[in-house]
């Protein structure tokens, strides 16, 4: 296991987070943080990256590793998987987030003390999300460039989280999970009823988010973004 530091500035995280942040977690990154962190490339088992919670639970449900380790190597197309955890007892804080350290890289960060099925959805949605890169980098510069209003900034971002999302359901389906471990998530049964058709998806966002107006959040970083 493998201790980082990590030092993240308040303009890096709205350049290059292709997740959204509420102010509080942007001053949390903004200082000293410490992770257990591990990295994983397509030559590297699954397992070897995860916590001990989630290994055991990849274990226990047959298929599973194969299923997430080909979307894995169908969503990174060769870049390294950079797996950091953290812990909160605030669930008002998002699950998980990712990044890009480098071009050959994506950063995924991982509430771990969670239920094991909602840190595997919060993984497997992040390497899906982490496709968007390039889509992330156009809009956030065209947001600082005032080349997009702040309605169309939140909107863009939406839509490519929106994708994530869809092809998360469909990943799910295929997941066979038990009662038990369906029971104890939050995230299982609000994915799998997100809608399909992404006019319906903002305010199904705002719906169900624990963590404020997706919207308005996003409308916050737009607005953040002219400030610099």
């Amino acid at each position: 296991m493998i201790v980082t530091l990590c030092f993240v500035s308040r303009r890096q995280c709205f350049k290059t987070f292709g997740s959204f942040f509420s102010p509080t977690l942007l001053a949390i990154l903004m200082v000293l943080n410490v992770y257990t962190s591990r990295s994983y490339a397509e030559e590297d088992s699954l397992l070897d990256m995860t916590s001990t919670k989630l290994h055991d639970f990849i274990q226990a449900h047959p298929g599973t590793l194969e299923l997430a380790t080909n979307t894995f190597s169908s969503a990174l197309q060769g870049k390294t998987v950079m797996l950091s955890y953290f812990y909160t007892k605030d669930d008002s804080k998002p699950r998980a987030y990712h990044y890009y350290p480098s071009d050959s890289a994506v950063g995924i960060c991982v509430r771990e003390n969670q239920p094991p099925l909602d840190e595997f959805i919060s993984l497997v949605f992040e390497v899906l999300n982490s496709r968007g890169e390039r889509q992330f980098k156009e809009i956030y510069l065209k947001a600082e460039k005032g080349e997009i209003t702040r309605e169309t900034f939140a909107q863009e971002i939406l839509k490519v989280e929106f994708e994530a999302m869809k092809d998360m359901r469909v990943f799910l389906g295929k997941v066979n999970v038990d009662e038990k471990d369906k029971d104890g998530s939050y995230f299982y049964n609000l994915i799998l009823k997100c809608p399909a058709d992404f006019k319906d998806f903002p305010s199904y966002s705002v719906k169900v988010s624990i963590h404020g107006n997706p919207v308005e959040r996003l409308e916050a970083v737009y607005d953040s973004l002219q400030k610099h």
